[in-house]
């Protein structure tokens, strides 16, 4: 029984990273749009459309920085992007659907038997469970 927490564990783990590096990927993202919007000069790209906004030049980079800067944002988020991708191929497969009918099944018919034994059970009784939270198991009394 202690093999299957263990097994438990391990994938909540990944799927706590997963989660973790998505949330990061996505800040990239944001913080990116946002340094692309304000840190960046305007130019005239069509002749016909004048510009009609600028910005002081304390608030915008030099053309090198700003390529620099978006060559690392652009590295960044490649780099977390494999990261994400690692991780999904790291993830067990999924259990064929049969096996996942059956495993329903079972706890169904498990509640169920909790049910009927209700209050009888006592305080006494423990029940391991895997918190989603952060990836470990611990015991609860019911």
């Amino acid at each position: 029984m202690p093999e299957l927490h263990k097994e438990l564990t391990a994938d909540m783990d990944k799927l706590t990273q997963l989660h973790d590096a998505i949330e990061s990927l996505l800040v990239i993202m944001s913080n990116s749009v946002v340094y692309l919007v304000t840190r960046n000069s305007f130019r005239q790209v069509n002749p016909d459309i004048p510009i009609t906004k600028t910005r002081p030049p304390d608030k915008e980079d030099s053309p090198d920085v700003f390529e620099a800067n978006k060559r690392e944002l652009v590295n960044d988020l490649i780099t977390k992007a494999k990261q994400i991708e690692y991780l999904i191929k790291s993830l067990p497969p999924p259990e064929p659907e049969s096996e996942q009918a059956c495993c329903k099944v079972g706890l169904t018919r498990s509640g169920d038997e909790t049910s009927k034994r209700g209050v009888s059970a006592g305080a006494g009784s423990c029940a391991t469970i895997a918190y989603s939270g952060w990836g470990g198991v611990g015991t609860y009394a019911q």
